[in-house]
């Protein structure tokens, strides 16, 4: 592209351009670079222009602008996603957000916990399956190829450590297979322990990314749900449709009794996970 001080050359006058004097060697710029600092910032303008037009283009523009693009679009780039492949994404955000919708045009039924699932997924670097699954047993898995697979099974967290939230149909819980981040000990196995090794207990999360996916969750799930709890499992078996290592309704709660009244307390979820269990979703 032409600027401005490419063009100021046709008709400037040869005494007032970047010149020689032939018979001694002097330079004679005075007057051009006079010229030059006038003429440079509106390059420079125009150039910032330009720039900042592409910006609002992804794939396009410079890609220190993806992040703000994804805040506008309500996406959130991956921990290992390349800039093309967010870019990509960013081109089809209507598209993403008309199928949290309706996946088929049709206007029936409700996906947005495919949805949420598929932007957890892509925002995990491992690629993990993510599952939905809400009080009435309504399933929905995103595996890792991205293939979407609905069913029908029962589903107890909470019915008998929390029996008054039967009611709560709006209740939904996120299953993610299997967790990227180390497993950390459990608070049986850290008690234990000498207190010089000063391990923690649950896993070795990132507070970026944990505050990541909570903020995909508050974005992408219906706004009529209640998020009871994530599910960040370690075992292939646990927590999937007609699996046999399910909830069995005592899960509501951190602990229950061993031996009736009276008896000593003892974890009441699986040992295989760590949960996320939101205040505010």
């Amino acid at each position: 592209m032409r600027g401005f001080r490419d063009a100021f050359l046709a008709y400037t006058p040869v005494w007032l351009q970047n010149r020689q004097d032939y018979v001694s060697g002097t330079l004679k710029n005075a007057a051009a670079r006079m010229l030059y600092s006038m003429i440079f910032p509106l390059d420079v303008a125009v150039q910032t222009i330009l720039e900042g037009l592409k910006a609002a283009f992804p794939g396009i523009g410079t890609s220190s602008a993806l992040p703000i693009l994804g805040q506008a679009r309500g996406l959130l780039q991956g921990e290992g996603e390349s800039n093309a492949a967010f870019a990509l994404r960013l081109i089809n955000w209507l598209t993403t957000w008309q199928q949290s919708v309706n996946a088929d045009g049709s206007g029936v039924g409700a996906f947005a916990d495919e949805q949420m699932a598929r932007q957890i997924q892509a925002y995990l670097g491992n690629t993990p399956t993510v599952r939905v699954v809400d009080r009435s047993g309504q399933w929905v898995t995103v595996d890792p190829t991205g293939v979407a697979t609905r069913a029908v099974a029962a589903w107890n967290w909470d019915g008998t450590s929390n029996p008054e939230r039967a009611a709560y149909w709006s209740d939904i819980w996120i299953i993610v297979y299997p967790c990227e981040w180390t497993q950390a000990p459990n608070f049986q196995t850290r008690k234990a322990a000498p207190h010089t090794q000063g391990y923690g207990v649950g896993a070795l999360v990132q507070r970026t990314a944990s505050d990541a996916i909570l903020s995909i969750v508050s974005t992408w799930k219906g706004k009529h749900t209640t998020v009871r709890a994530i599910v960040w499992s370690y075992d292939a078996t646990l927590c999937v449709p007609g699996g046999s290592n399910n909830p069995d309704g005592n899960w509501g709660e951190w602990s229950k009794l061993s031996g009736g009244h009276g008896g000593t307390r003892i974890p009441a979820r699986s040992a295989n996970a760590r949960y996320t269990v939101p205040l505010t979703l």
